[in-house]
């Protein structure tokens, strides 16, 4: 169905292409289904548009793609308001990063002014048909999880030195057949990554006094047990309730 649409709308730069594309998809008579214990990990990179930490520099893609899903599927009597709202709530998220210490006063001003040139040029951007993909030359690859089994989910914290072992463990249990989570935590305020390995297991890495949720303060002292327990919780509902810690 996606490639039969075209997948995403290359009009769309950075901000919207998956709303547009759920807007395609209800118009051509399709349901989107909502999965409520999906994880999305997403790992943010410095760029043209943003810092290291996740803070807006320009939002000239963010304007400029908001008038062009609003010429695509908004009545224009509407566009306006909208353009308007957005803008508020961007300016109050930017006086929030001020006030926190994460960007002076005169960048509050400066990010405006690349969204309101981001509205304009999504207004005069040309609009095509989204052509069809070709069909795929293979079958999408399967996700390397094994059999993942009820009451199979094994958490192994460890200590930053005790990586590479730890690392073996989750591996060897994976081939076992269950569900294994890493914590590899070491004593600093690192932001937490989460990647899944070929193996079979989830690897979440990261300092013990960092942030694993956006929400999190950048620094917070916990203990390693503690912080172990936090972690699982958060995951407790898509990976189900661990069947024991291994230590």
């Amino acid at each position: 169905v996606l490639a039969g649409m075209g997948g995403f709308d290359p009009v769309f730069r950075q901000s919207l292409e998956d709303a547009d594309l759920n807007l395609r998809l209800a118009a051509e008579g399709h349901a989107a289904a909502m999965v409520p214990l999906a994880k999305v990990h997403l790992g943010p990179a410095e760029g043209r548009s943003r810092r290291e930490e996740p803070l807006p520099s320009d939002l000239h893609q963010v304007g400029a793609s908001l008038a062009v899903l609003l010429r695509k599927h908004a009545p224009a009597h509407t566009h306006a308001e909208i353009v308007l709202a957005e803008r508020q709530d961007r300016r109050r998220a930017l006086i929030e990063h001020m006030i926190a210490g994460r960007i002076e006063p005169r960048d509050v001003g400066r990010a405006l002014r690349t969204f309101d040139a981001g509205i304009a040029d999504g207004k005069a951007r040309a609009i095509e048909p989204v052509p069809r993909l070709p069909a795929p030359v293979a079958a999408f690859l399967p996700f390397p999880t094994g059999e993942a089994r009820p009451g199979r989910t094994r958490v192994l914290p460890a200590r930053i030195w005790e990586r590479a072992k730890r690392m073996q463990d989750a591996a060897a249990l994976a081939a076992a057949g269950h569900v294994p989570t890493l914590y590899v935590l070491s004593p600093t305020a690192r932001p937490h990554r989460v990647t899944y390995r070929p193996e079979g297991y989830w690897l979440h890495e990261g300092g013990l006094f960092g942030r694993s949720l956006s929400s999190d303060p950048a620094v917070r002292y916990w203990r390693f047990d503690r912080r172990v327990e936090r972690e699982v919780s958060l995951f407790a509902g898509s990976r189900g309730a661990p069947f024991g810690k291994s230590r």
